[in-house]
Parts: structure tokens; C-alpha cells; sequence
């Protein structure tokens, strides 16, 4: 597999620095990237897609170049090292390093890992990103699938979250209603109980 060493240039401070980067990555790679972004994504009990596109171009630019990006890595109150969102941001927002690595990078190499992501997510939270009236076909497929199965409790629990959310109401917001429910955990545990058997299966 052809994966060529090239040089580039950026600007962040208004100083210039130069760059290596590859213009492309083994399947290994390829795989730690997918899990790099997914893993600063989704939990057992979250999905931030509003850092979805921040994180992507941030394991671009680990997976892809020799930047030294220790500087947007702050401490937590029990000394473990975590992302700084907002130096990240502005990093990012700054330079155009992304840009210059999509453009020189193997041709379909981004599309294969934005999809590979993509499906990661959905394999995760069980959530395709879709349009509006796709989130609500899909939510109402789910709710009308499970009605037997919740009690009133979690149907007011989930109710509830959507009462409570703020702002445009977006296939995003019914996204993260839906995923800070009771119910969606009850749905996690069971995919998870699923699994689990199957691998009991397998190993008989």
C-alpha cells in the first residue's frame, strides 16, 4: 500500500511551522482512527455529535502528522490529561492542516473513514444520522417496536426529556433526548445481554 511522506506548512500565532503528514493509512490505522473518534463520542449512556466533526479532524491530524499537540491537553481534578474542547477548537478554526491533508491524502481515503465512523456511531447507539423526518420515522419505529414492553415510568421518563429540551428541534435534540433516557438505557442493556448470549454460543 502506497503511503507517501510529504511536507507542509501552516500558520497558528502568526508563525509558520512546518510539517510532515501521510497521504494515507494501513487498515490498522484506519481502525484506530475510526476508534479514536467514536471512543470521544459515544459512552455507554451519551452520544455527543456536537464534537463528531471537531474529533474527526483532530485524529487527522494525530493519525496523519508528526504535529506536536500536547498543548490543548489540560488536567482534571484527579490528574488525568483530557482534550481541552475550546483550545481544540481554535486550533482547528486557525490553521488550515486538515485542509491541506485532505487535499494531498489517497483519493476516497476520507469518504472510506467518514463512513466508517458513521457507521461505528450507529453500530454504537443504535441511531442512524438522518434527516428530521427520518429521526422521527426511525424514533417511532423504535417506540412502536418496544410499546409492550415499557412500562408507564419509562414512558414518562422519555417524555419528559423531550419537554425538557432547549433550543431548535433538531434531529440532534431528539437524538440526545432519546439517549439520555431511561428507555434507551433499558435498550442498551439488552443489546448488550444479546451479545453476550451470542458469544456464549459461539464458544459452545
Amino acid at each position: 500500500m502506497e503511503m507517501n511522506m510529504k511536507t507542509g506548512v501552516y500558520v497558528y500565532n502568526d508563525e509558520s511551522h512546518n510539517f510532515n503528514f501521510y497521504t494515507n493509512l494501513s487498515a490498522n490505522d484506519k481502525a484506530a482512527f475510526v476508534r479514536t473518534v467514536v471512543d470521544a463520542v459515544v459512552d455507554d449512556f451519551n452520544y455527543d455529535s456536537v464534537l463528531r466533526d471537531i474529533i474527526f479532524d483532530y485524529a487527522t491530524i494525530l493519525m496523519f502528522t508528526d504535529i506536536d499537540t500536547s498543548f490543548v491537553k489540560t488536567v482534571d481534578n484527579s490528574g488525568k490529561a483530557i482534550t481541552n474542547i475550546d483550545l481544540l477548537e481554535d486550533f482547528l478554526l486557525s490553521t488550515d492542516i486538515v485542509e491541506i491533508v485532505k487535499a494531498n491524502a489517497f483519493p476516497t481515503l476520507f469518504d472510506e473513514l467518514e463512513k466508517a465512523v458513521d457507521k461505528s456511531i450507529e453500530y454504537r447507539t443504535g441511531i442512524h444520522p438522518a434527516p428530521l423526518s427520518d429521526a422521527l420515522s426511525s424514533l417511532l419505529s423504535t417506540l412502536e417496536k418496544k410499546i409492550n414492553e415499557v412500562d408507564l415510568d419509562s414512558m414518562m421518563d422519555m417524555a419528559q426529556k423531550f419537554a425538557g429540551m432547549t433550543g431548535e428541534f433538531t434531529p440532534d435534540s431528539i437524538v440526545n433526548a432519546y439517549m439520555n433516557s431511561d428507555m434507551h438505557k433499558k435498550n442498551l442493556a439488552e443489546i448488550a445481554g444479546a451479545k453476550s448470549d451470542k458469544v456464549k454460543d459461539d464458544d459452545k
